[in-house]
């Protein structure tokens, strides 16, 4: 791994710090919601998926004491769904022992009313994916690519070396790894994560970034996740997508050539 010229693993943190002022929690009541006796305090909305939607927040306690959090709430539409209900149960199940520097951690698990949340470490950096559209045709150093993939797999080993069993992410991309400010990466949003030799016929993440056995509905192996982080890497160095545009269910298929990345890019070194 490669550094920056004053030892920080992310060398530029100006546009790190720059884009997560737009993802900070809000300690104040300004643009938040609680309901009374909460243990919480939903700020701004970060993201949303297809089952949830992330907030920036706080938890709060005795003496005035705020703790900045991040909440994932299921949609409303969802929220009586038990079946949605359960798969957040069970990630926050699948999170809640592990606990590793590279990967978000889960405080709490809560319903109030008609919400059903995850409250989780707030990262107070931009993810992955922001960061490079920050950085346009700048791209990003090799040193910084090779520090946040060598993190990210940092976490997804620990994932993958759990004792009763290892557990596969399924939905590795760019939208899914987080940098706090001081240069930290977060692996994050296990919400289809399943244990390996589990979720036949279930296809379920970005085909993107999908391996050609999770496309095909079979079982998951870490090594499933390692191909995800594969084509990451090859973004983050050439600035390109090893499949180029043929990233949808009916464009992929098994015998893809990619071309290699020093083709596209000389510059990336033999080694790596």
């Amino acid at each position: 791994v490669t550094r920056g010229c004053t030892g920080t693993p992310i060398a530029n943190l100006s546009v790190v710090a720059g884009i997560a002022a737009t993802r900070r929690a809000r300690p104040s009541t300004e643009g938040a919601s609680k309901r009374s006796g909460s243990r919480y305090v939903m700020g701004d909305l970060l993201g949303r998926g297809g089952m949830a939607e992330v907030f920036s927040g706080y938890s709060v306690g005795d003496h005035g004491f705020q703790k900045p959090v991040a909440i994932k709430r299921l949609l409303p539409e969802l929220a009586n769904d038990e079946v949605f209900v359960d798969r957040l149960i069970e990630e926050a199940k699948l999170l809640v022992g592990m606990q590793h520097g590279n990967i978000v951690s889960v405080l709490d698990l809560a319903r109030e009313g008609d919400d059903v949340f995850l409250v989780m470490e707030f990262v107070d950096g931009p993810s992955l994916r922001q960061l490079i559209k920050a950085r346009g045709a700048r791209g990003l150093s090799l040193g910084v690519a090779t520090y946040v993939l060598q993190s990210a797999a940092a976490g997804l080993e620990f994932a993958h070396a759990r004792p009763g069993g290892a557990i596969i992410h399924a939905d590795i991309s760019p939208s899914n790894l987080l940098l706090t400010t001081s240069g930290e990466v977060r692996v994050a949003d296990f919400g289809i994560a399943r244990r390996e030799g589990l979720g036949q016929g279930v296809v379920e993440g970005k085909w993107a970034y999908m391996a050609p056995e999770q496309a095909r509905g079979e079982s998951l192996t870490p090594r499933s996740d390692v191909f995800a982080l594969g084509v990451v890497l090859y973004e983050l160095l050439t600035g390109q997508h090893p499949f180029g545009s043929a990233v949808t269910p009916n464009e992929r298929n098994d015998q893809m050539r990619v071309i290699p990345p020093r083709v596209v890019k000389p510059t990336v070194p033999h080694g790596l």
